[in-house]
């Protein structure tokens, strides 16, 4: 009725059918234009690229993109480029998130999957709960599953789901029996033969409808018509809502896939796929062995080897040094203790490093140091074997990324991406059904309560039927309508339901990119490892521990730190002067410096003279500045114990008395001494043999700094002194010597290794940049907050308009059935009536007949008559 209409109303339609159409076909129409001149144009003028070609040529800045192509104009050249990018997602992003009341949350590499509402949450899953207990089993899983594997078996698990769909399908099944009565009441309202059939004769005189059967078709029709009302109205909330969730998974999508393919600079801070493949192949080409950054590197550790020698001799030298003092010095050798090895050596129970050590700690503290640390990370991760793993792992991560992302675009992004409007238009589509079809059922209500109140108003005899038949001929097309799309919407919902549970539960777990890697065409082992790493629900996000690159590329943690350790020590020397000439003071004048720590019981008057004599002749000078100033030599302990001039050491230079060496006094004349002095001169016979020429008490290795051979030998007191010397000689002359080295190299390791494009710095930063901005967690959470709005928003919201459709499919069906019945009866009533009024009319008035069909009769019987 509607369409045969004249006038705005065909207009209006005729217009929203063609702008709907243009919607719908507009960018294919431009797409087919664009690719059929650049395919007649000369070549010349258009060249398809790829994504490889495309950063070759720095393109990704002037672009202008139509679905997944975009065409790549640069003003400095005469070429065009269509190429395969995705720079638009961004401006997809910028729209659709622009229609959503909240944008997508921030996220960061630390944090946990952000909150979602609770009442969606519970009502999501009231409705999965209430599908699960519909279907027996998860035969979504089973079809996926067989459909995976190449026996053929696909075809039959498909046949056999959707077997298990038919129940669903039954509103569509009565929409279709529907349309059949709908035709059948159409036959019987326009031919009055099809009225005499047995089962829809009409009555054979005019009635009145009793008063009961008026207020009961009137109060069913309005009850009825107020559920239909309140389904239109439903069914308008419910498309608002599934526009805005709709519009937000849009949104979430294409903030996801923006971040993934292009990074980002907000949270989570991300590279992007396509930074991230660039950067990985400047750095390939950097770290080549071949190329002009490692070929340089070579040339200045050429340049360098000369403060690694230094500074191995001096380490060399200053660590046996160390050894043959603390040979010496962690034992006891005749009750006596090596002084002067603890004073240069340290002692390891005191925690006290010594003179050695300090020096040691001067030259670790220097930019000696750190640039033969510097040097040593260079020599050993970039060069040789380390250097051709870490070559080979960041073009495997490069390699492998550009295979995933091609992926990721084909399977993921430019489904959604290249059928945006074609998803447009069908929204259009479901807004015009929703919102017009409920506008149309709801005046369709309008209409049959106008046909009620004119047959009850209406003075005629015999009212009309027409304002009845367009009411229940309107409200078919819309319970039609309704049928149709509640069960089309309640089958979606079962499916997509099913979709959602296996999505959530096979698909995005680190089994499932296995067991469906055929589907998501992840053929290698490194594409897989990749979805599980960024996409699965247990996946770590960190794509450089899954190509090996935090161990390939470590130098870059250890450079920075010895960087940084060189930028602090820039201001050290490596020579300090002043402990320099301690130490060879104290080597070369107090190389023989013992001291006695006696166990026996000595004289009490001199218990402190005797206990710390050392193996010197006479007293001197506390070299370190401690309780006592003074350290005691021979001469004084001699005249402890048992009085001045009683006893002299053969070492010694005073007194004319008992003489003390290594044999004498004999033990039978100790033992006819007091007790105190038998235990002084034990340990007198004890100093003599420490200072006896030709013992060998004392470790004097030697070292040859060429080879790096040590030579263990033992000697006795004087050639132990001379050789405390000639170590000390020997580190500092080392110490000087790397003193030299490192200054001459400083500005080397400053300037000329650091900085430059073949510099270390480019190649550190890459690294830095990709350990810290290569965390694709984030994925995950974005994946999820699309299936959260997909299957918590859009599936519960579809379930609910399914049952709007077919409540208000019953309604109708209930109005449908009262329309029917009031222009049935009205209908009949006119026919009859009038058909009796005529015959009245042209047999006599008030000649009545028990029944129409007695009036036929004798019609027929007196046409015999008449024409024989």
């Amino acid at each position: 009725i509607f369409l045969a209409q004249d006038g705005p109303y065909r207009l209006a339609f005729q217009s929203w059918s063609l702008l709907a159409l243009f919607r719908v076909w507009k960018m294919r129409v431009v797409n087919i234009l664009l690719l059929r001149a650049a395919a007649q144009a000369p070549a010349s003028t258009f060249t398809l690229l790829g994504v490889q070609e495309c950063w070759e040529l720095s393109l990704t800045d002037s672009t202008t993109c139509w679905d997944s192509g975009c065409i790549y104009a640069p003003a400095v050249t005469e070429t065009n480029y269509i190429c395969d990018g995705y720079t638009s997602l961004q401006q997809a992003r910028s729209y659709y998130c622009s229609l959503v009341d909240a944008p997508p949350e921030q996220l960061y590499a630390d944090q946990e999957e952000p909150p979602q509402s609770t009442e969606v949450d519970s009502r999501a899953d009231r409705v999965l709960a209430t599908v699960r207990s519909w279907r027996n089993g998860h035969a979504f899983r089973t079809l996926a599953r067989e459909c995976a594997k190449d026996d053929g078996s696909c075809s039959r698990a498909a046949s056999a789901y959707v077997e298990t769909l038919l129940p669903f399908m039954i509103p569509m099944v009565t929409g279709i029996f529907t349309i059949f009565a709908y035709h059948t009441c159409c036959w019987l309202a326009c031919f009055r033969c099809c009225r005499r059939c047995c089962c829809c004769s009409e009555r054979k005189e005019p009635r009145k409808a009793k008063k009961w059967q008026r207020r009961m078709a009137q109060a069913v029709f309005i009850l009825m018509g107020l559920g239909v009302f309140g389904c239109s109205v439903s069914l308008y909330v419910i498309g608002s809502n599934l526009h805005d969730a709709a519009t937000l998974s849009f949104c979430r999508l294409y903030v996801m896939s923006d971040e993934f393919l292009n990074g980002s600079r907000e949270p989570p801070i991300f590279l992007g796929l396509d930074i991230g493949i660039q950067t990985l192949q400047s750095l390939a080409e950097r770290l080549d062995v071949d190329g002009g950054a490692m070929q340089g590197l070579r040339d200045n550790l050429v340049e360098t080897e000369p403060l690694e020698i230094a500074y191995q001799r001096f380490a060399d030298a200053a660590a046996h040094m160390n050894m043959v003092l603390q040979e010496n010095g962690h034992t006891e050798i005749l009750d006596h203790v090596c002084s002067i090895c603890r004073l240069l050596a340290g002692h390891n129970r005191t925690g006290d490093v010594g003179l050695l050590g300090e020096i040691v700690q001067q030259v670790d503290a220097s930019p000696a140091s750190s640039m033969n640390a510097i040097r040593d990370t260079i020599l050993n991760r970039l060069t040789g074997d380390n250097l051709t793993a870490a070559v080979s792992a960041v073009r495997n991560a490069e390699v492998s990324l550009l295979e995933f992302r091609r992926i990721l675009g084909r399977q993921f992004v430019q489904p959604f991406v290249g059928s945006q409007d074609d998803f447009a238009s069908l929204e259009d589509v479901r807004n015009v059904v929703f919102d017009g079809v409920g506008a149309w059922a709801i005046l369709c209500v309008i209409l049959g309560m106008f046909a009620l109140f004119v047959a009850k108003k209406s003075r005629r005899k015999y009212p009309a039927a027409q304002p009845s038949a367009c009411a229940w001929c309107c409200t078919f097309i819309f319970c039609i309508v309704a049928q149709l799309v509640g069960g089309a919407l309640l089958t979606s919902t079962i499916v997509m339901t099913e979709m959602c549970d296996f999505w959530e539960n096979d698909v995005t777990t680190q089994q499932g990119y296995i067991d469906y890697a055929a589907e998501f065409e992840l053929e290698t082992n490194w594409t897989r490892s990749i979805a599980q790493t960024c996409m699965a629900s247990t996946g770590t996000g960190r794509l450089t521990e899954t190509f090996g690159l935090v161990g390939a590329l470590g130098f870059q943690q250890e450079l920075d730190q010895h960087y940084e350790t060189f930028e602090v020590t820039l201001a050290s020397k490596v020579l300090d002067n002043a402990k320099n000439d301690q130490l060879r003071t104290l080597a070369q004048n107090w190389g023989g410096y013992f001291q006695l720590n006696a166990k026996l019981a000595l004289n009490p008057s001199g218990i402190d003279q005797l206990n710390m004599s050392t193996l010197f002749a006479h007293d001197r000078a506390n070299p370190v500045p401690s309780s006592s100033s003074t350290v005691f030599g021979l001469d004084t302990y001699a005249n402890l114990i048992a009085g001045p001039g009683k006893y002299q050491f053969l070492h010694g230079t005073s007194g004319d008395a008992v003489m003390i060496n290594s044999t004498h006094p004999t033990e039978d004349f100790i033992i006819t001494q007091p007790v105190l002095v038998q235990h002084a001169l034990r340990y007198a016979k004890q100093k003599e043999q420490l200072l006896e020429t030709g013992a060998t008490w004392f470790r004097c290795d030697t070292l040859d700094l060429d080879s790096g051979n040590v030579t263990e030998q033992m000697c006795d007191f004087d050639s132990f002194s001379a050789h405390v010397g000639s170590l000390a000689n020997q580190v500092l002359a080392e110490l000087e010597d790397l003193g030299a080295e490192a200054a001459a190299a400083q500005r080397l390791f400053q300037y000329d290794i650091r900085e430059g494009d073949l510099g270390l710095n480019n190649i550190l930063q890459q690294v830095r940049t990709l350990l810290n901005r290569f965390t694709c967690r984030f994925v995950w959470w974005r994946l999820k907050s699309i299936t959260e709005a997909m299957c918590r928003t859009v599936t519960p919201s579809l379930l609910e308009a399914a049952g709007a459709w077919i409540a208000m499919a019953c309604f109708s069906l209930v109005i449908i059935f009262i329309e029917y019945k009031v222009w049935r009866h009205l209908k009949d009533n006119r026919a009859v009536g009038l058909d009796i009024e005529r015959y009245e009319k042209k047999y006599g008035e008030g000649k009545r007949h028990k029944s129409l069909e007695d009036a036929y009769a004798e019609v027929v019987q007196a046409h015999i008559e008449r024409t024989g």
